[in-house]
């Protein structure tokens, strides 16, 4: 696994990612215009930085752009979701493969709902554009250059399924779609990684190489292998304040 090869080339300093956030907040007027809630876009400059252009619904050309990758009829099935879609286009060399996008709600009396969505693309997916919706399905069906096929009808029942039951503007008046990290092919990561995908993908790594070097360890029986690793599936992570692995 490699996902850290490129780690320090590719992520800003916590205090950087910090200060960018704040320095870019795309604020996406859909209030009694495009869409029910108040919807806020948070692009970190970072992504720009290293060659990723992430669009918007309040993008100049979205709406085309979107028309251009998946068609006008998938783009009037889509409705309501429009203003939590992102396309990022990719102009590195390198495809994407991993992305995950932060959806935080705020409900009328003020209480905030968060939501992660991890995407994994598909090889035969990878390209230079790719749409990101709140639906994994619908994500994998929109990036699957036609492999997957979806009838406007299905995308419409998908996109109600998901409006009425996590996204429903009556309900969370309040929106935020937050990119939260990109990871390239290659193990490039980008993004202020809220989430703590890096340190639980580190974290993963950690424990494939201890159970490696345990296997490999001649001088360990079956046995003591075989309760080692019963212990360990019972084990759990400590996690930090922010439920991050903790991994000190």
């Amino acid at each position: 696994m490699t996902y850290f090869k490129y780690l320090v080339f590719h992520s800003e300093s916590r205090a950087l990612e910090q200060y960018a956030i704040a320095f870019l907040l795309l604020t996406v007027a859909a209030v009694g215009q495009k869409a029910g809630p108040a919807v806020t876009v948070t692009i970190d400059p970072a992504f720009d930085r290293h060659g990723l252009q992430i669009m918007s619904y309040s993008s100049p050309g979205f709406q085309k752009a979107l028309t251009q990758l998946v068609g006008s009829e998938t783009v009037s099935s889509l409705g309501p979701l429009q203003p939590h879609i992102l396309i990022i286009r990719n102009s590195t060399p390198v495809p994407l493969a991993k992305f995950v996008v932060r959806y935080p709600r705020t409900n009328a009396s003020g209480q905030t709902v968060d939501g992660t969505i991890t995407t994994t693309v598909a090889d035969s997916a990878l390209g230079s554009d790719l749409v990101l919706t709140p639906d994994n399905r619908l994500t994998q069906a929109l990036n699957s250059n036609g492999r997957i096929q979806i009838t406007g009808q299905a995308i419409t029942s998908l996109v109600g399924a998901t409006i009425g039951s996590e996204f429903d503007p009556m309900r969370f008046p309040h929106a935020i779609v937050s990119l939260d990290l990109v990871i390239f092919a290659d193990g490039g990561v980008v993004g202020p990684d809220q989430a703590g995908v890096v340190d639980l993908e580190k974290a993963k790594s950690e424990v494939e190489n201890v159970i490696l070097a345990q296997l490999q360890d001649t001088s360990i029986t079956d046995n003591d292998v075989g309760a080692w690793l019963k212990d360990l599936s019972t084990a759990t992570v400590p996690v930090d304040a922010n439920r991050r692995p903790d991994l000190v």
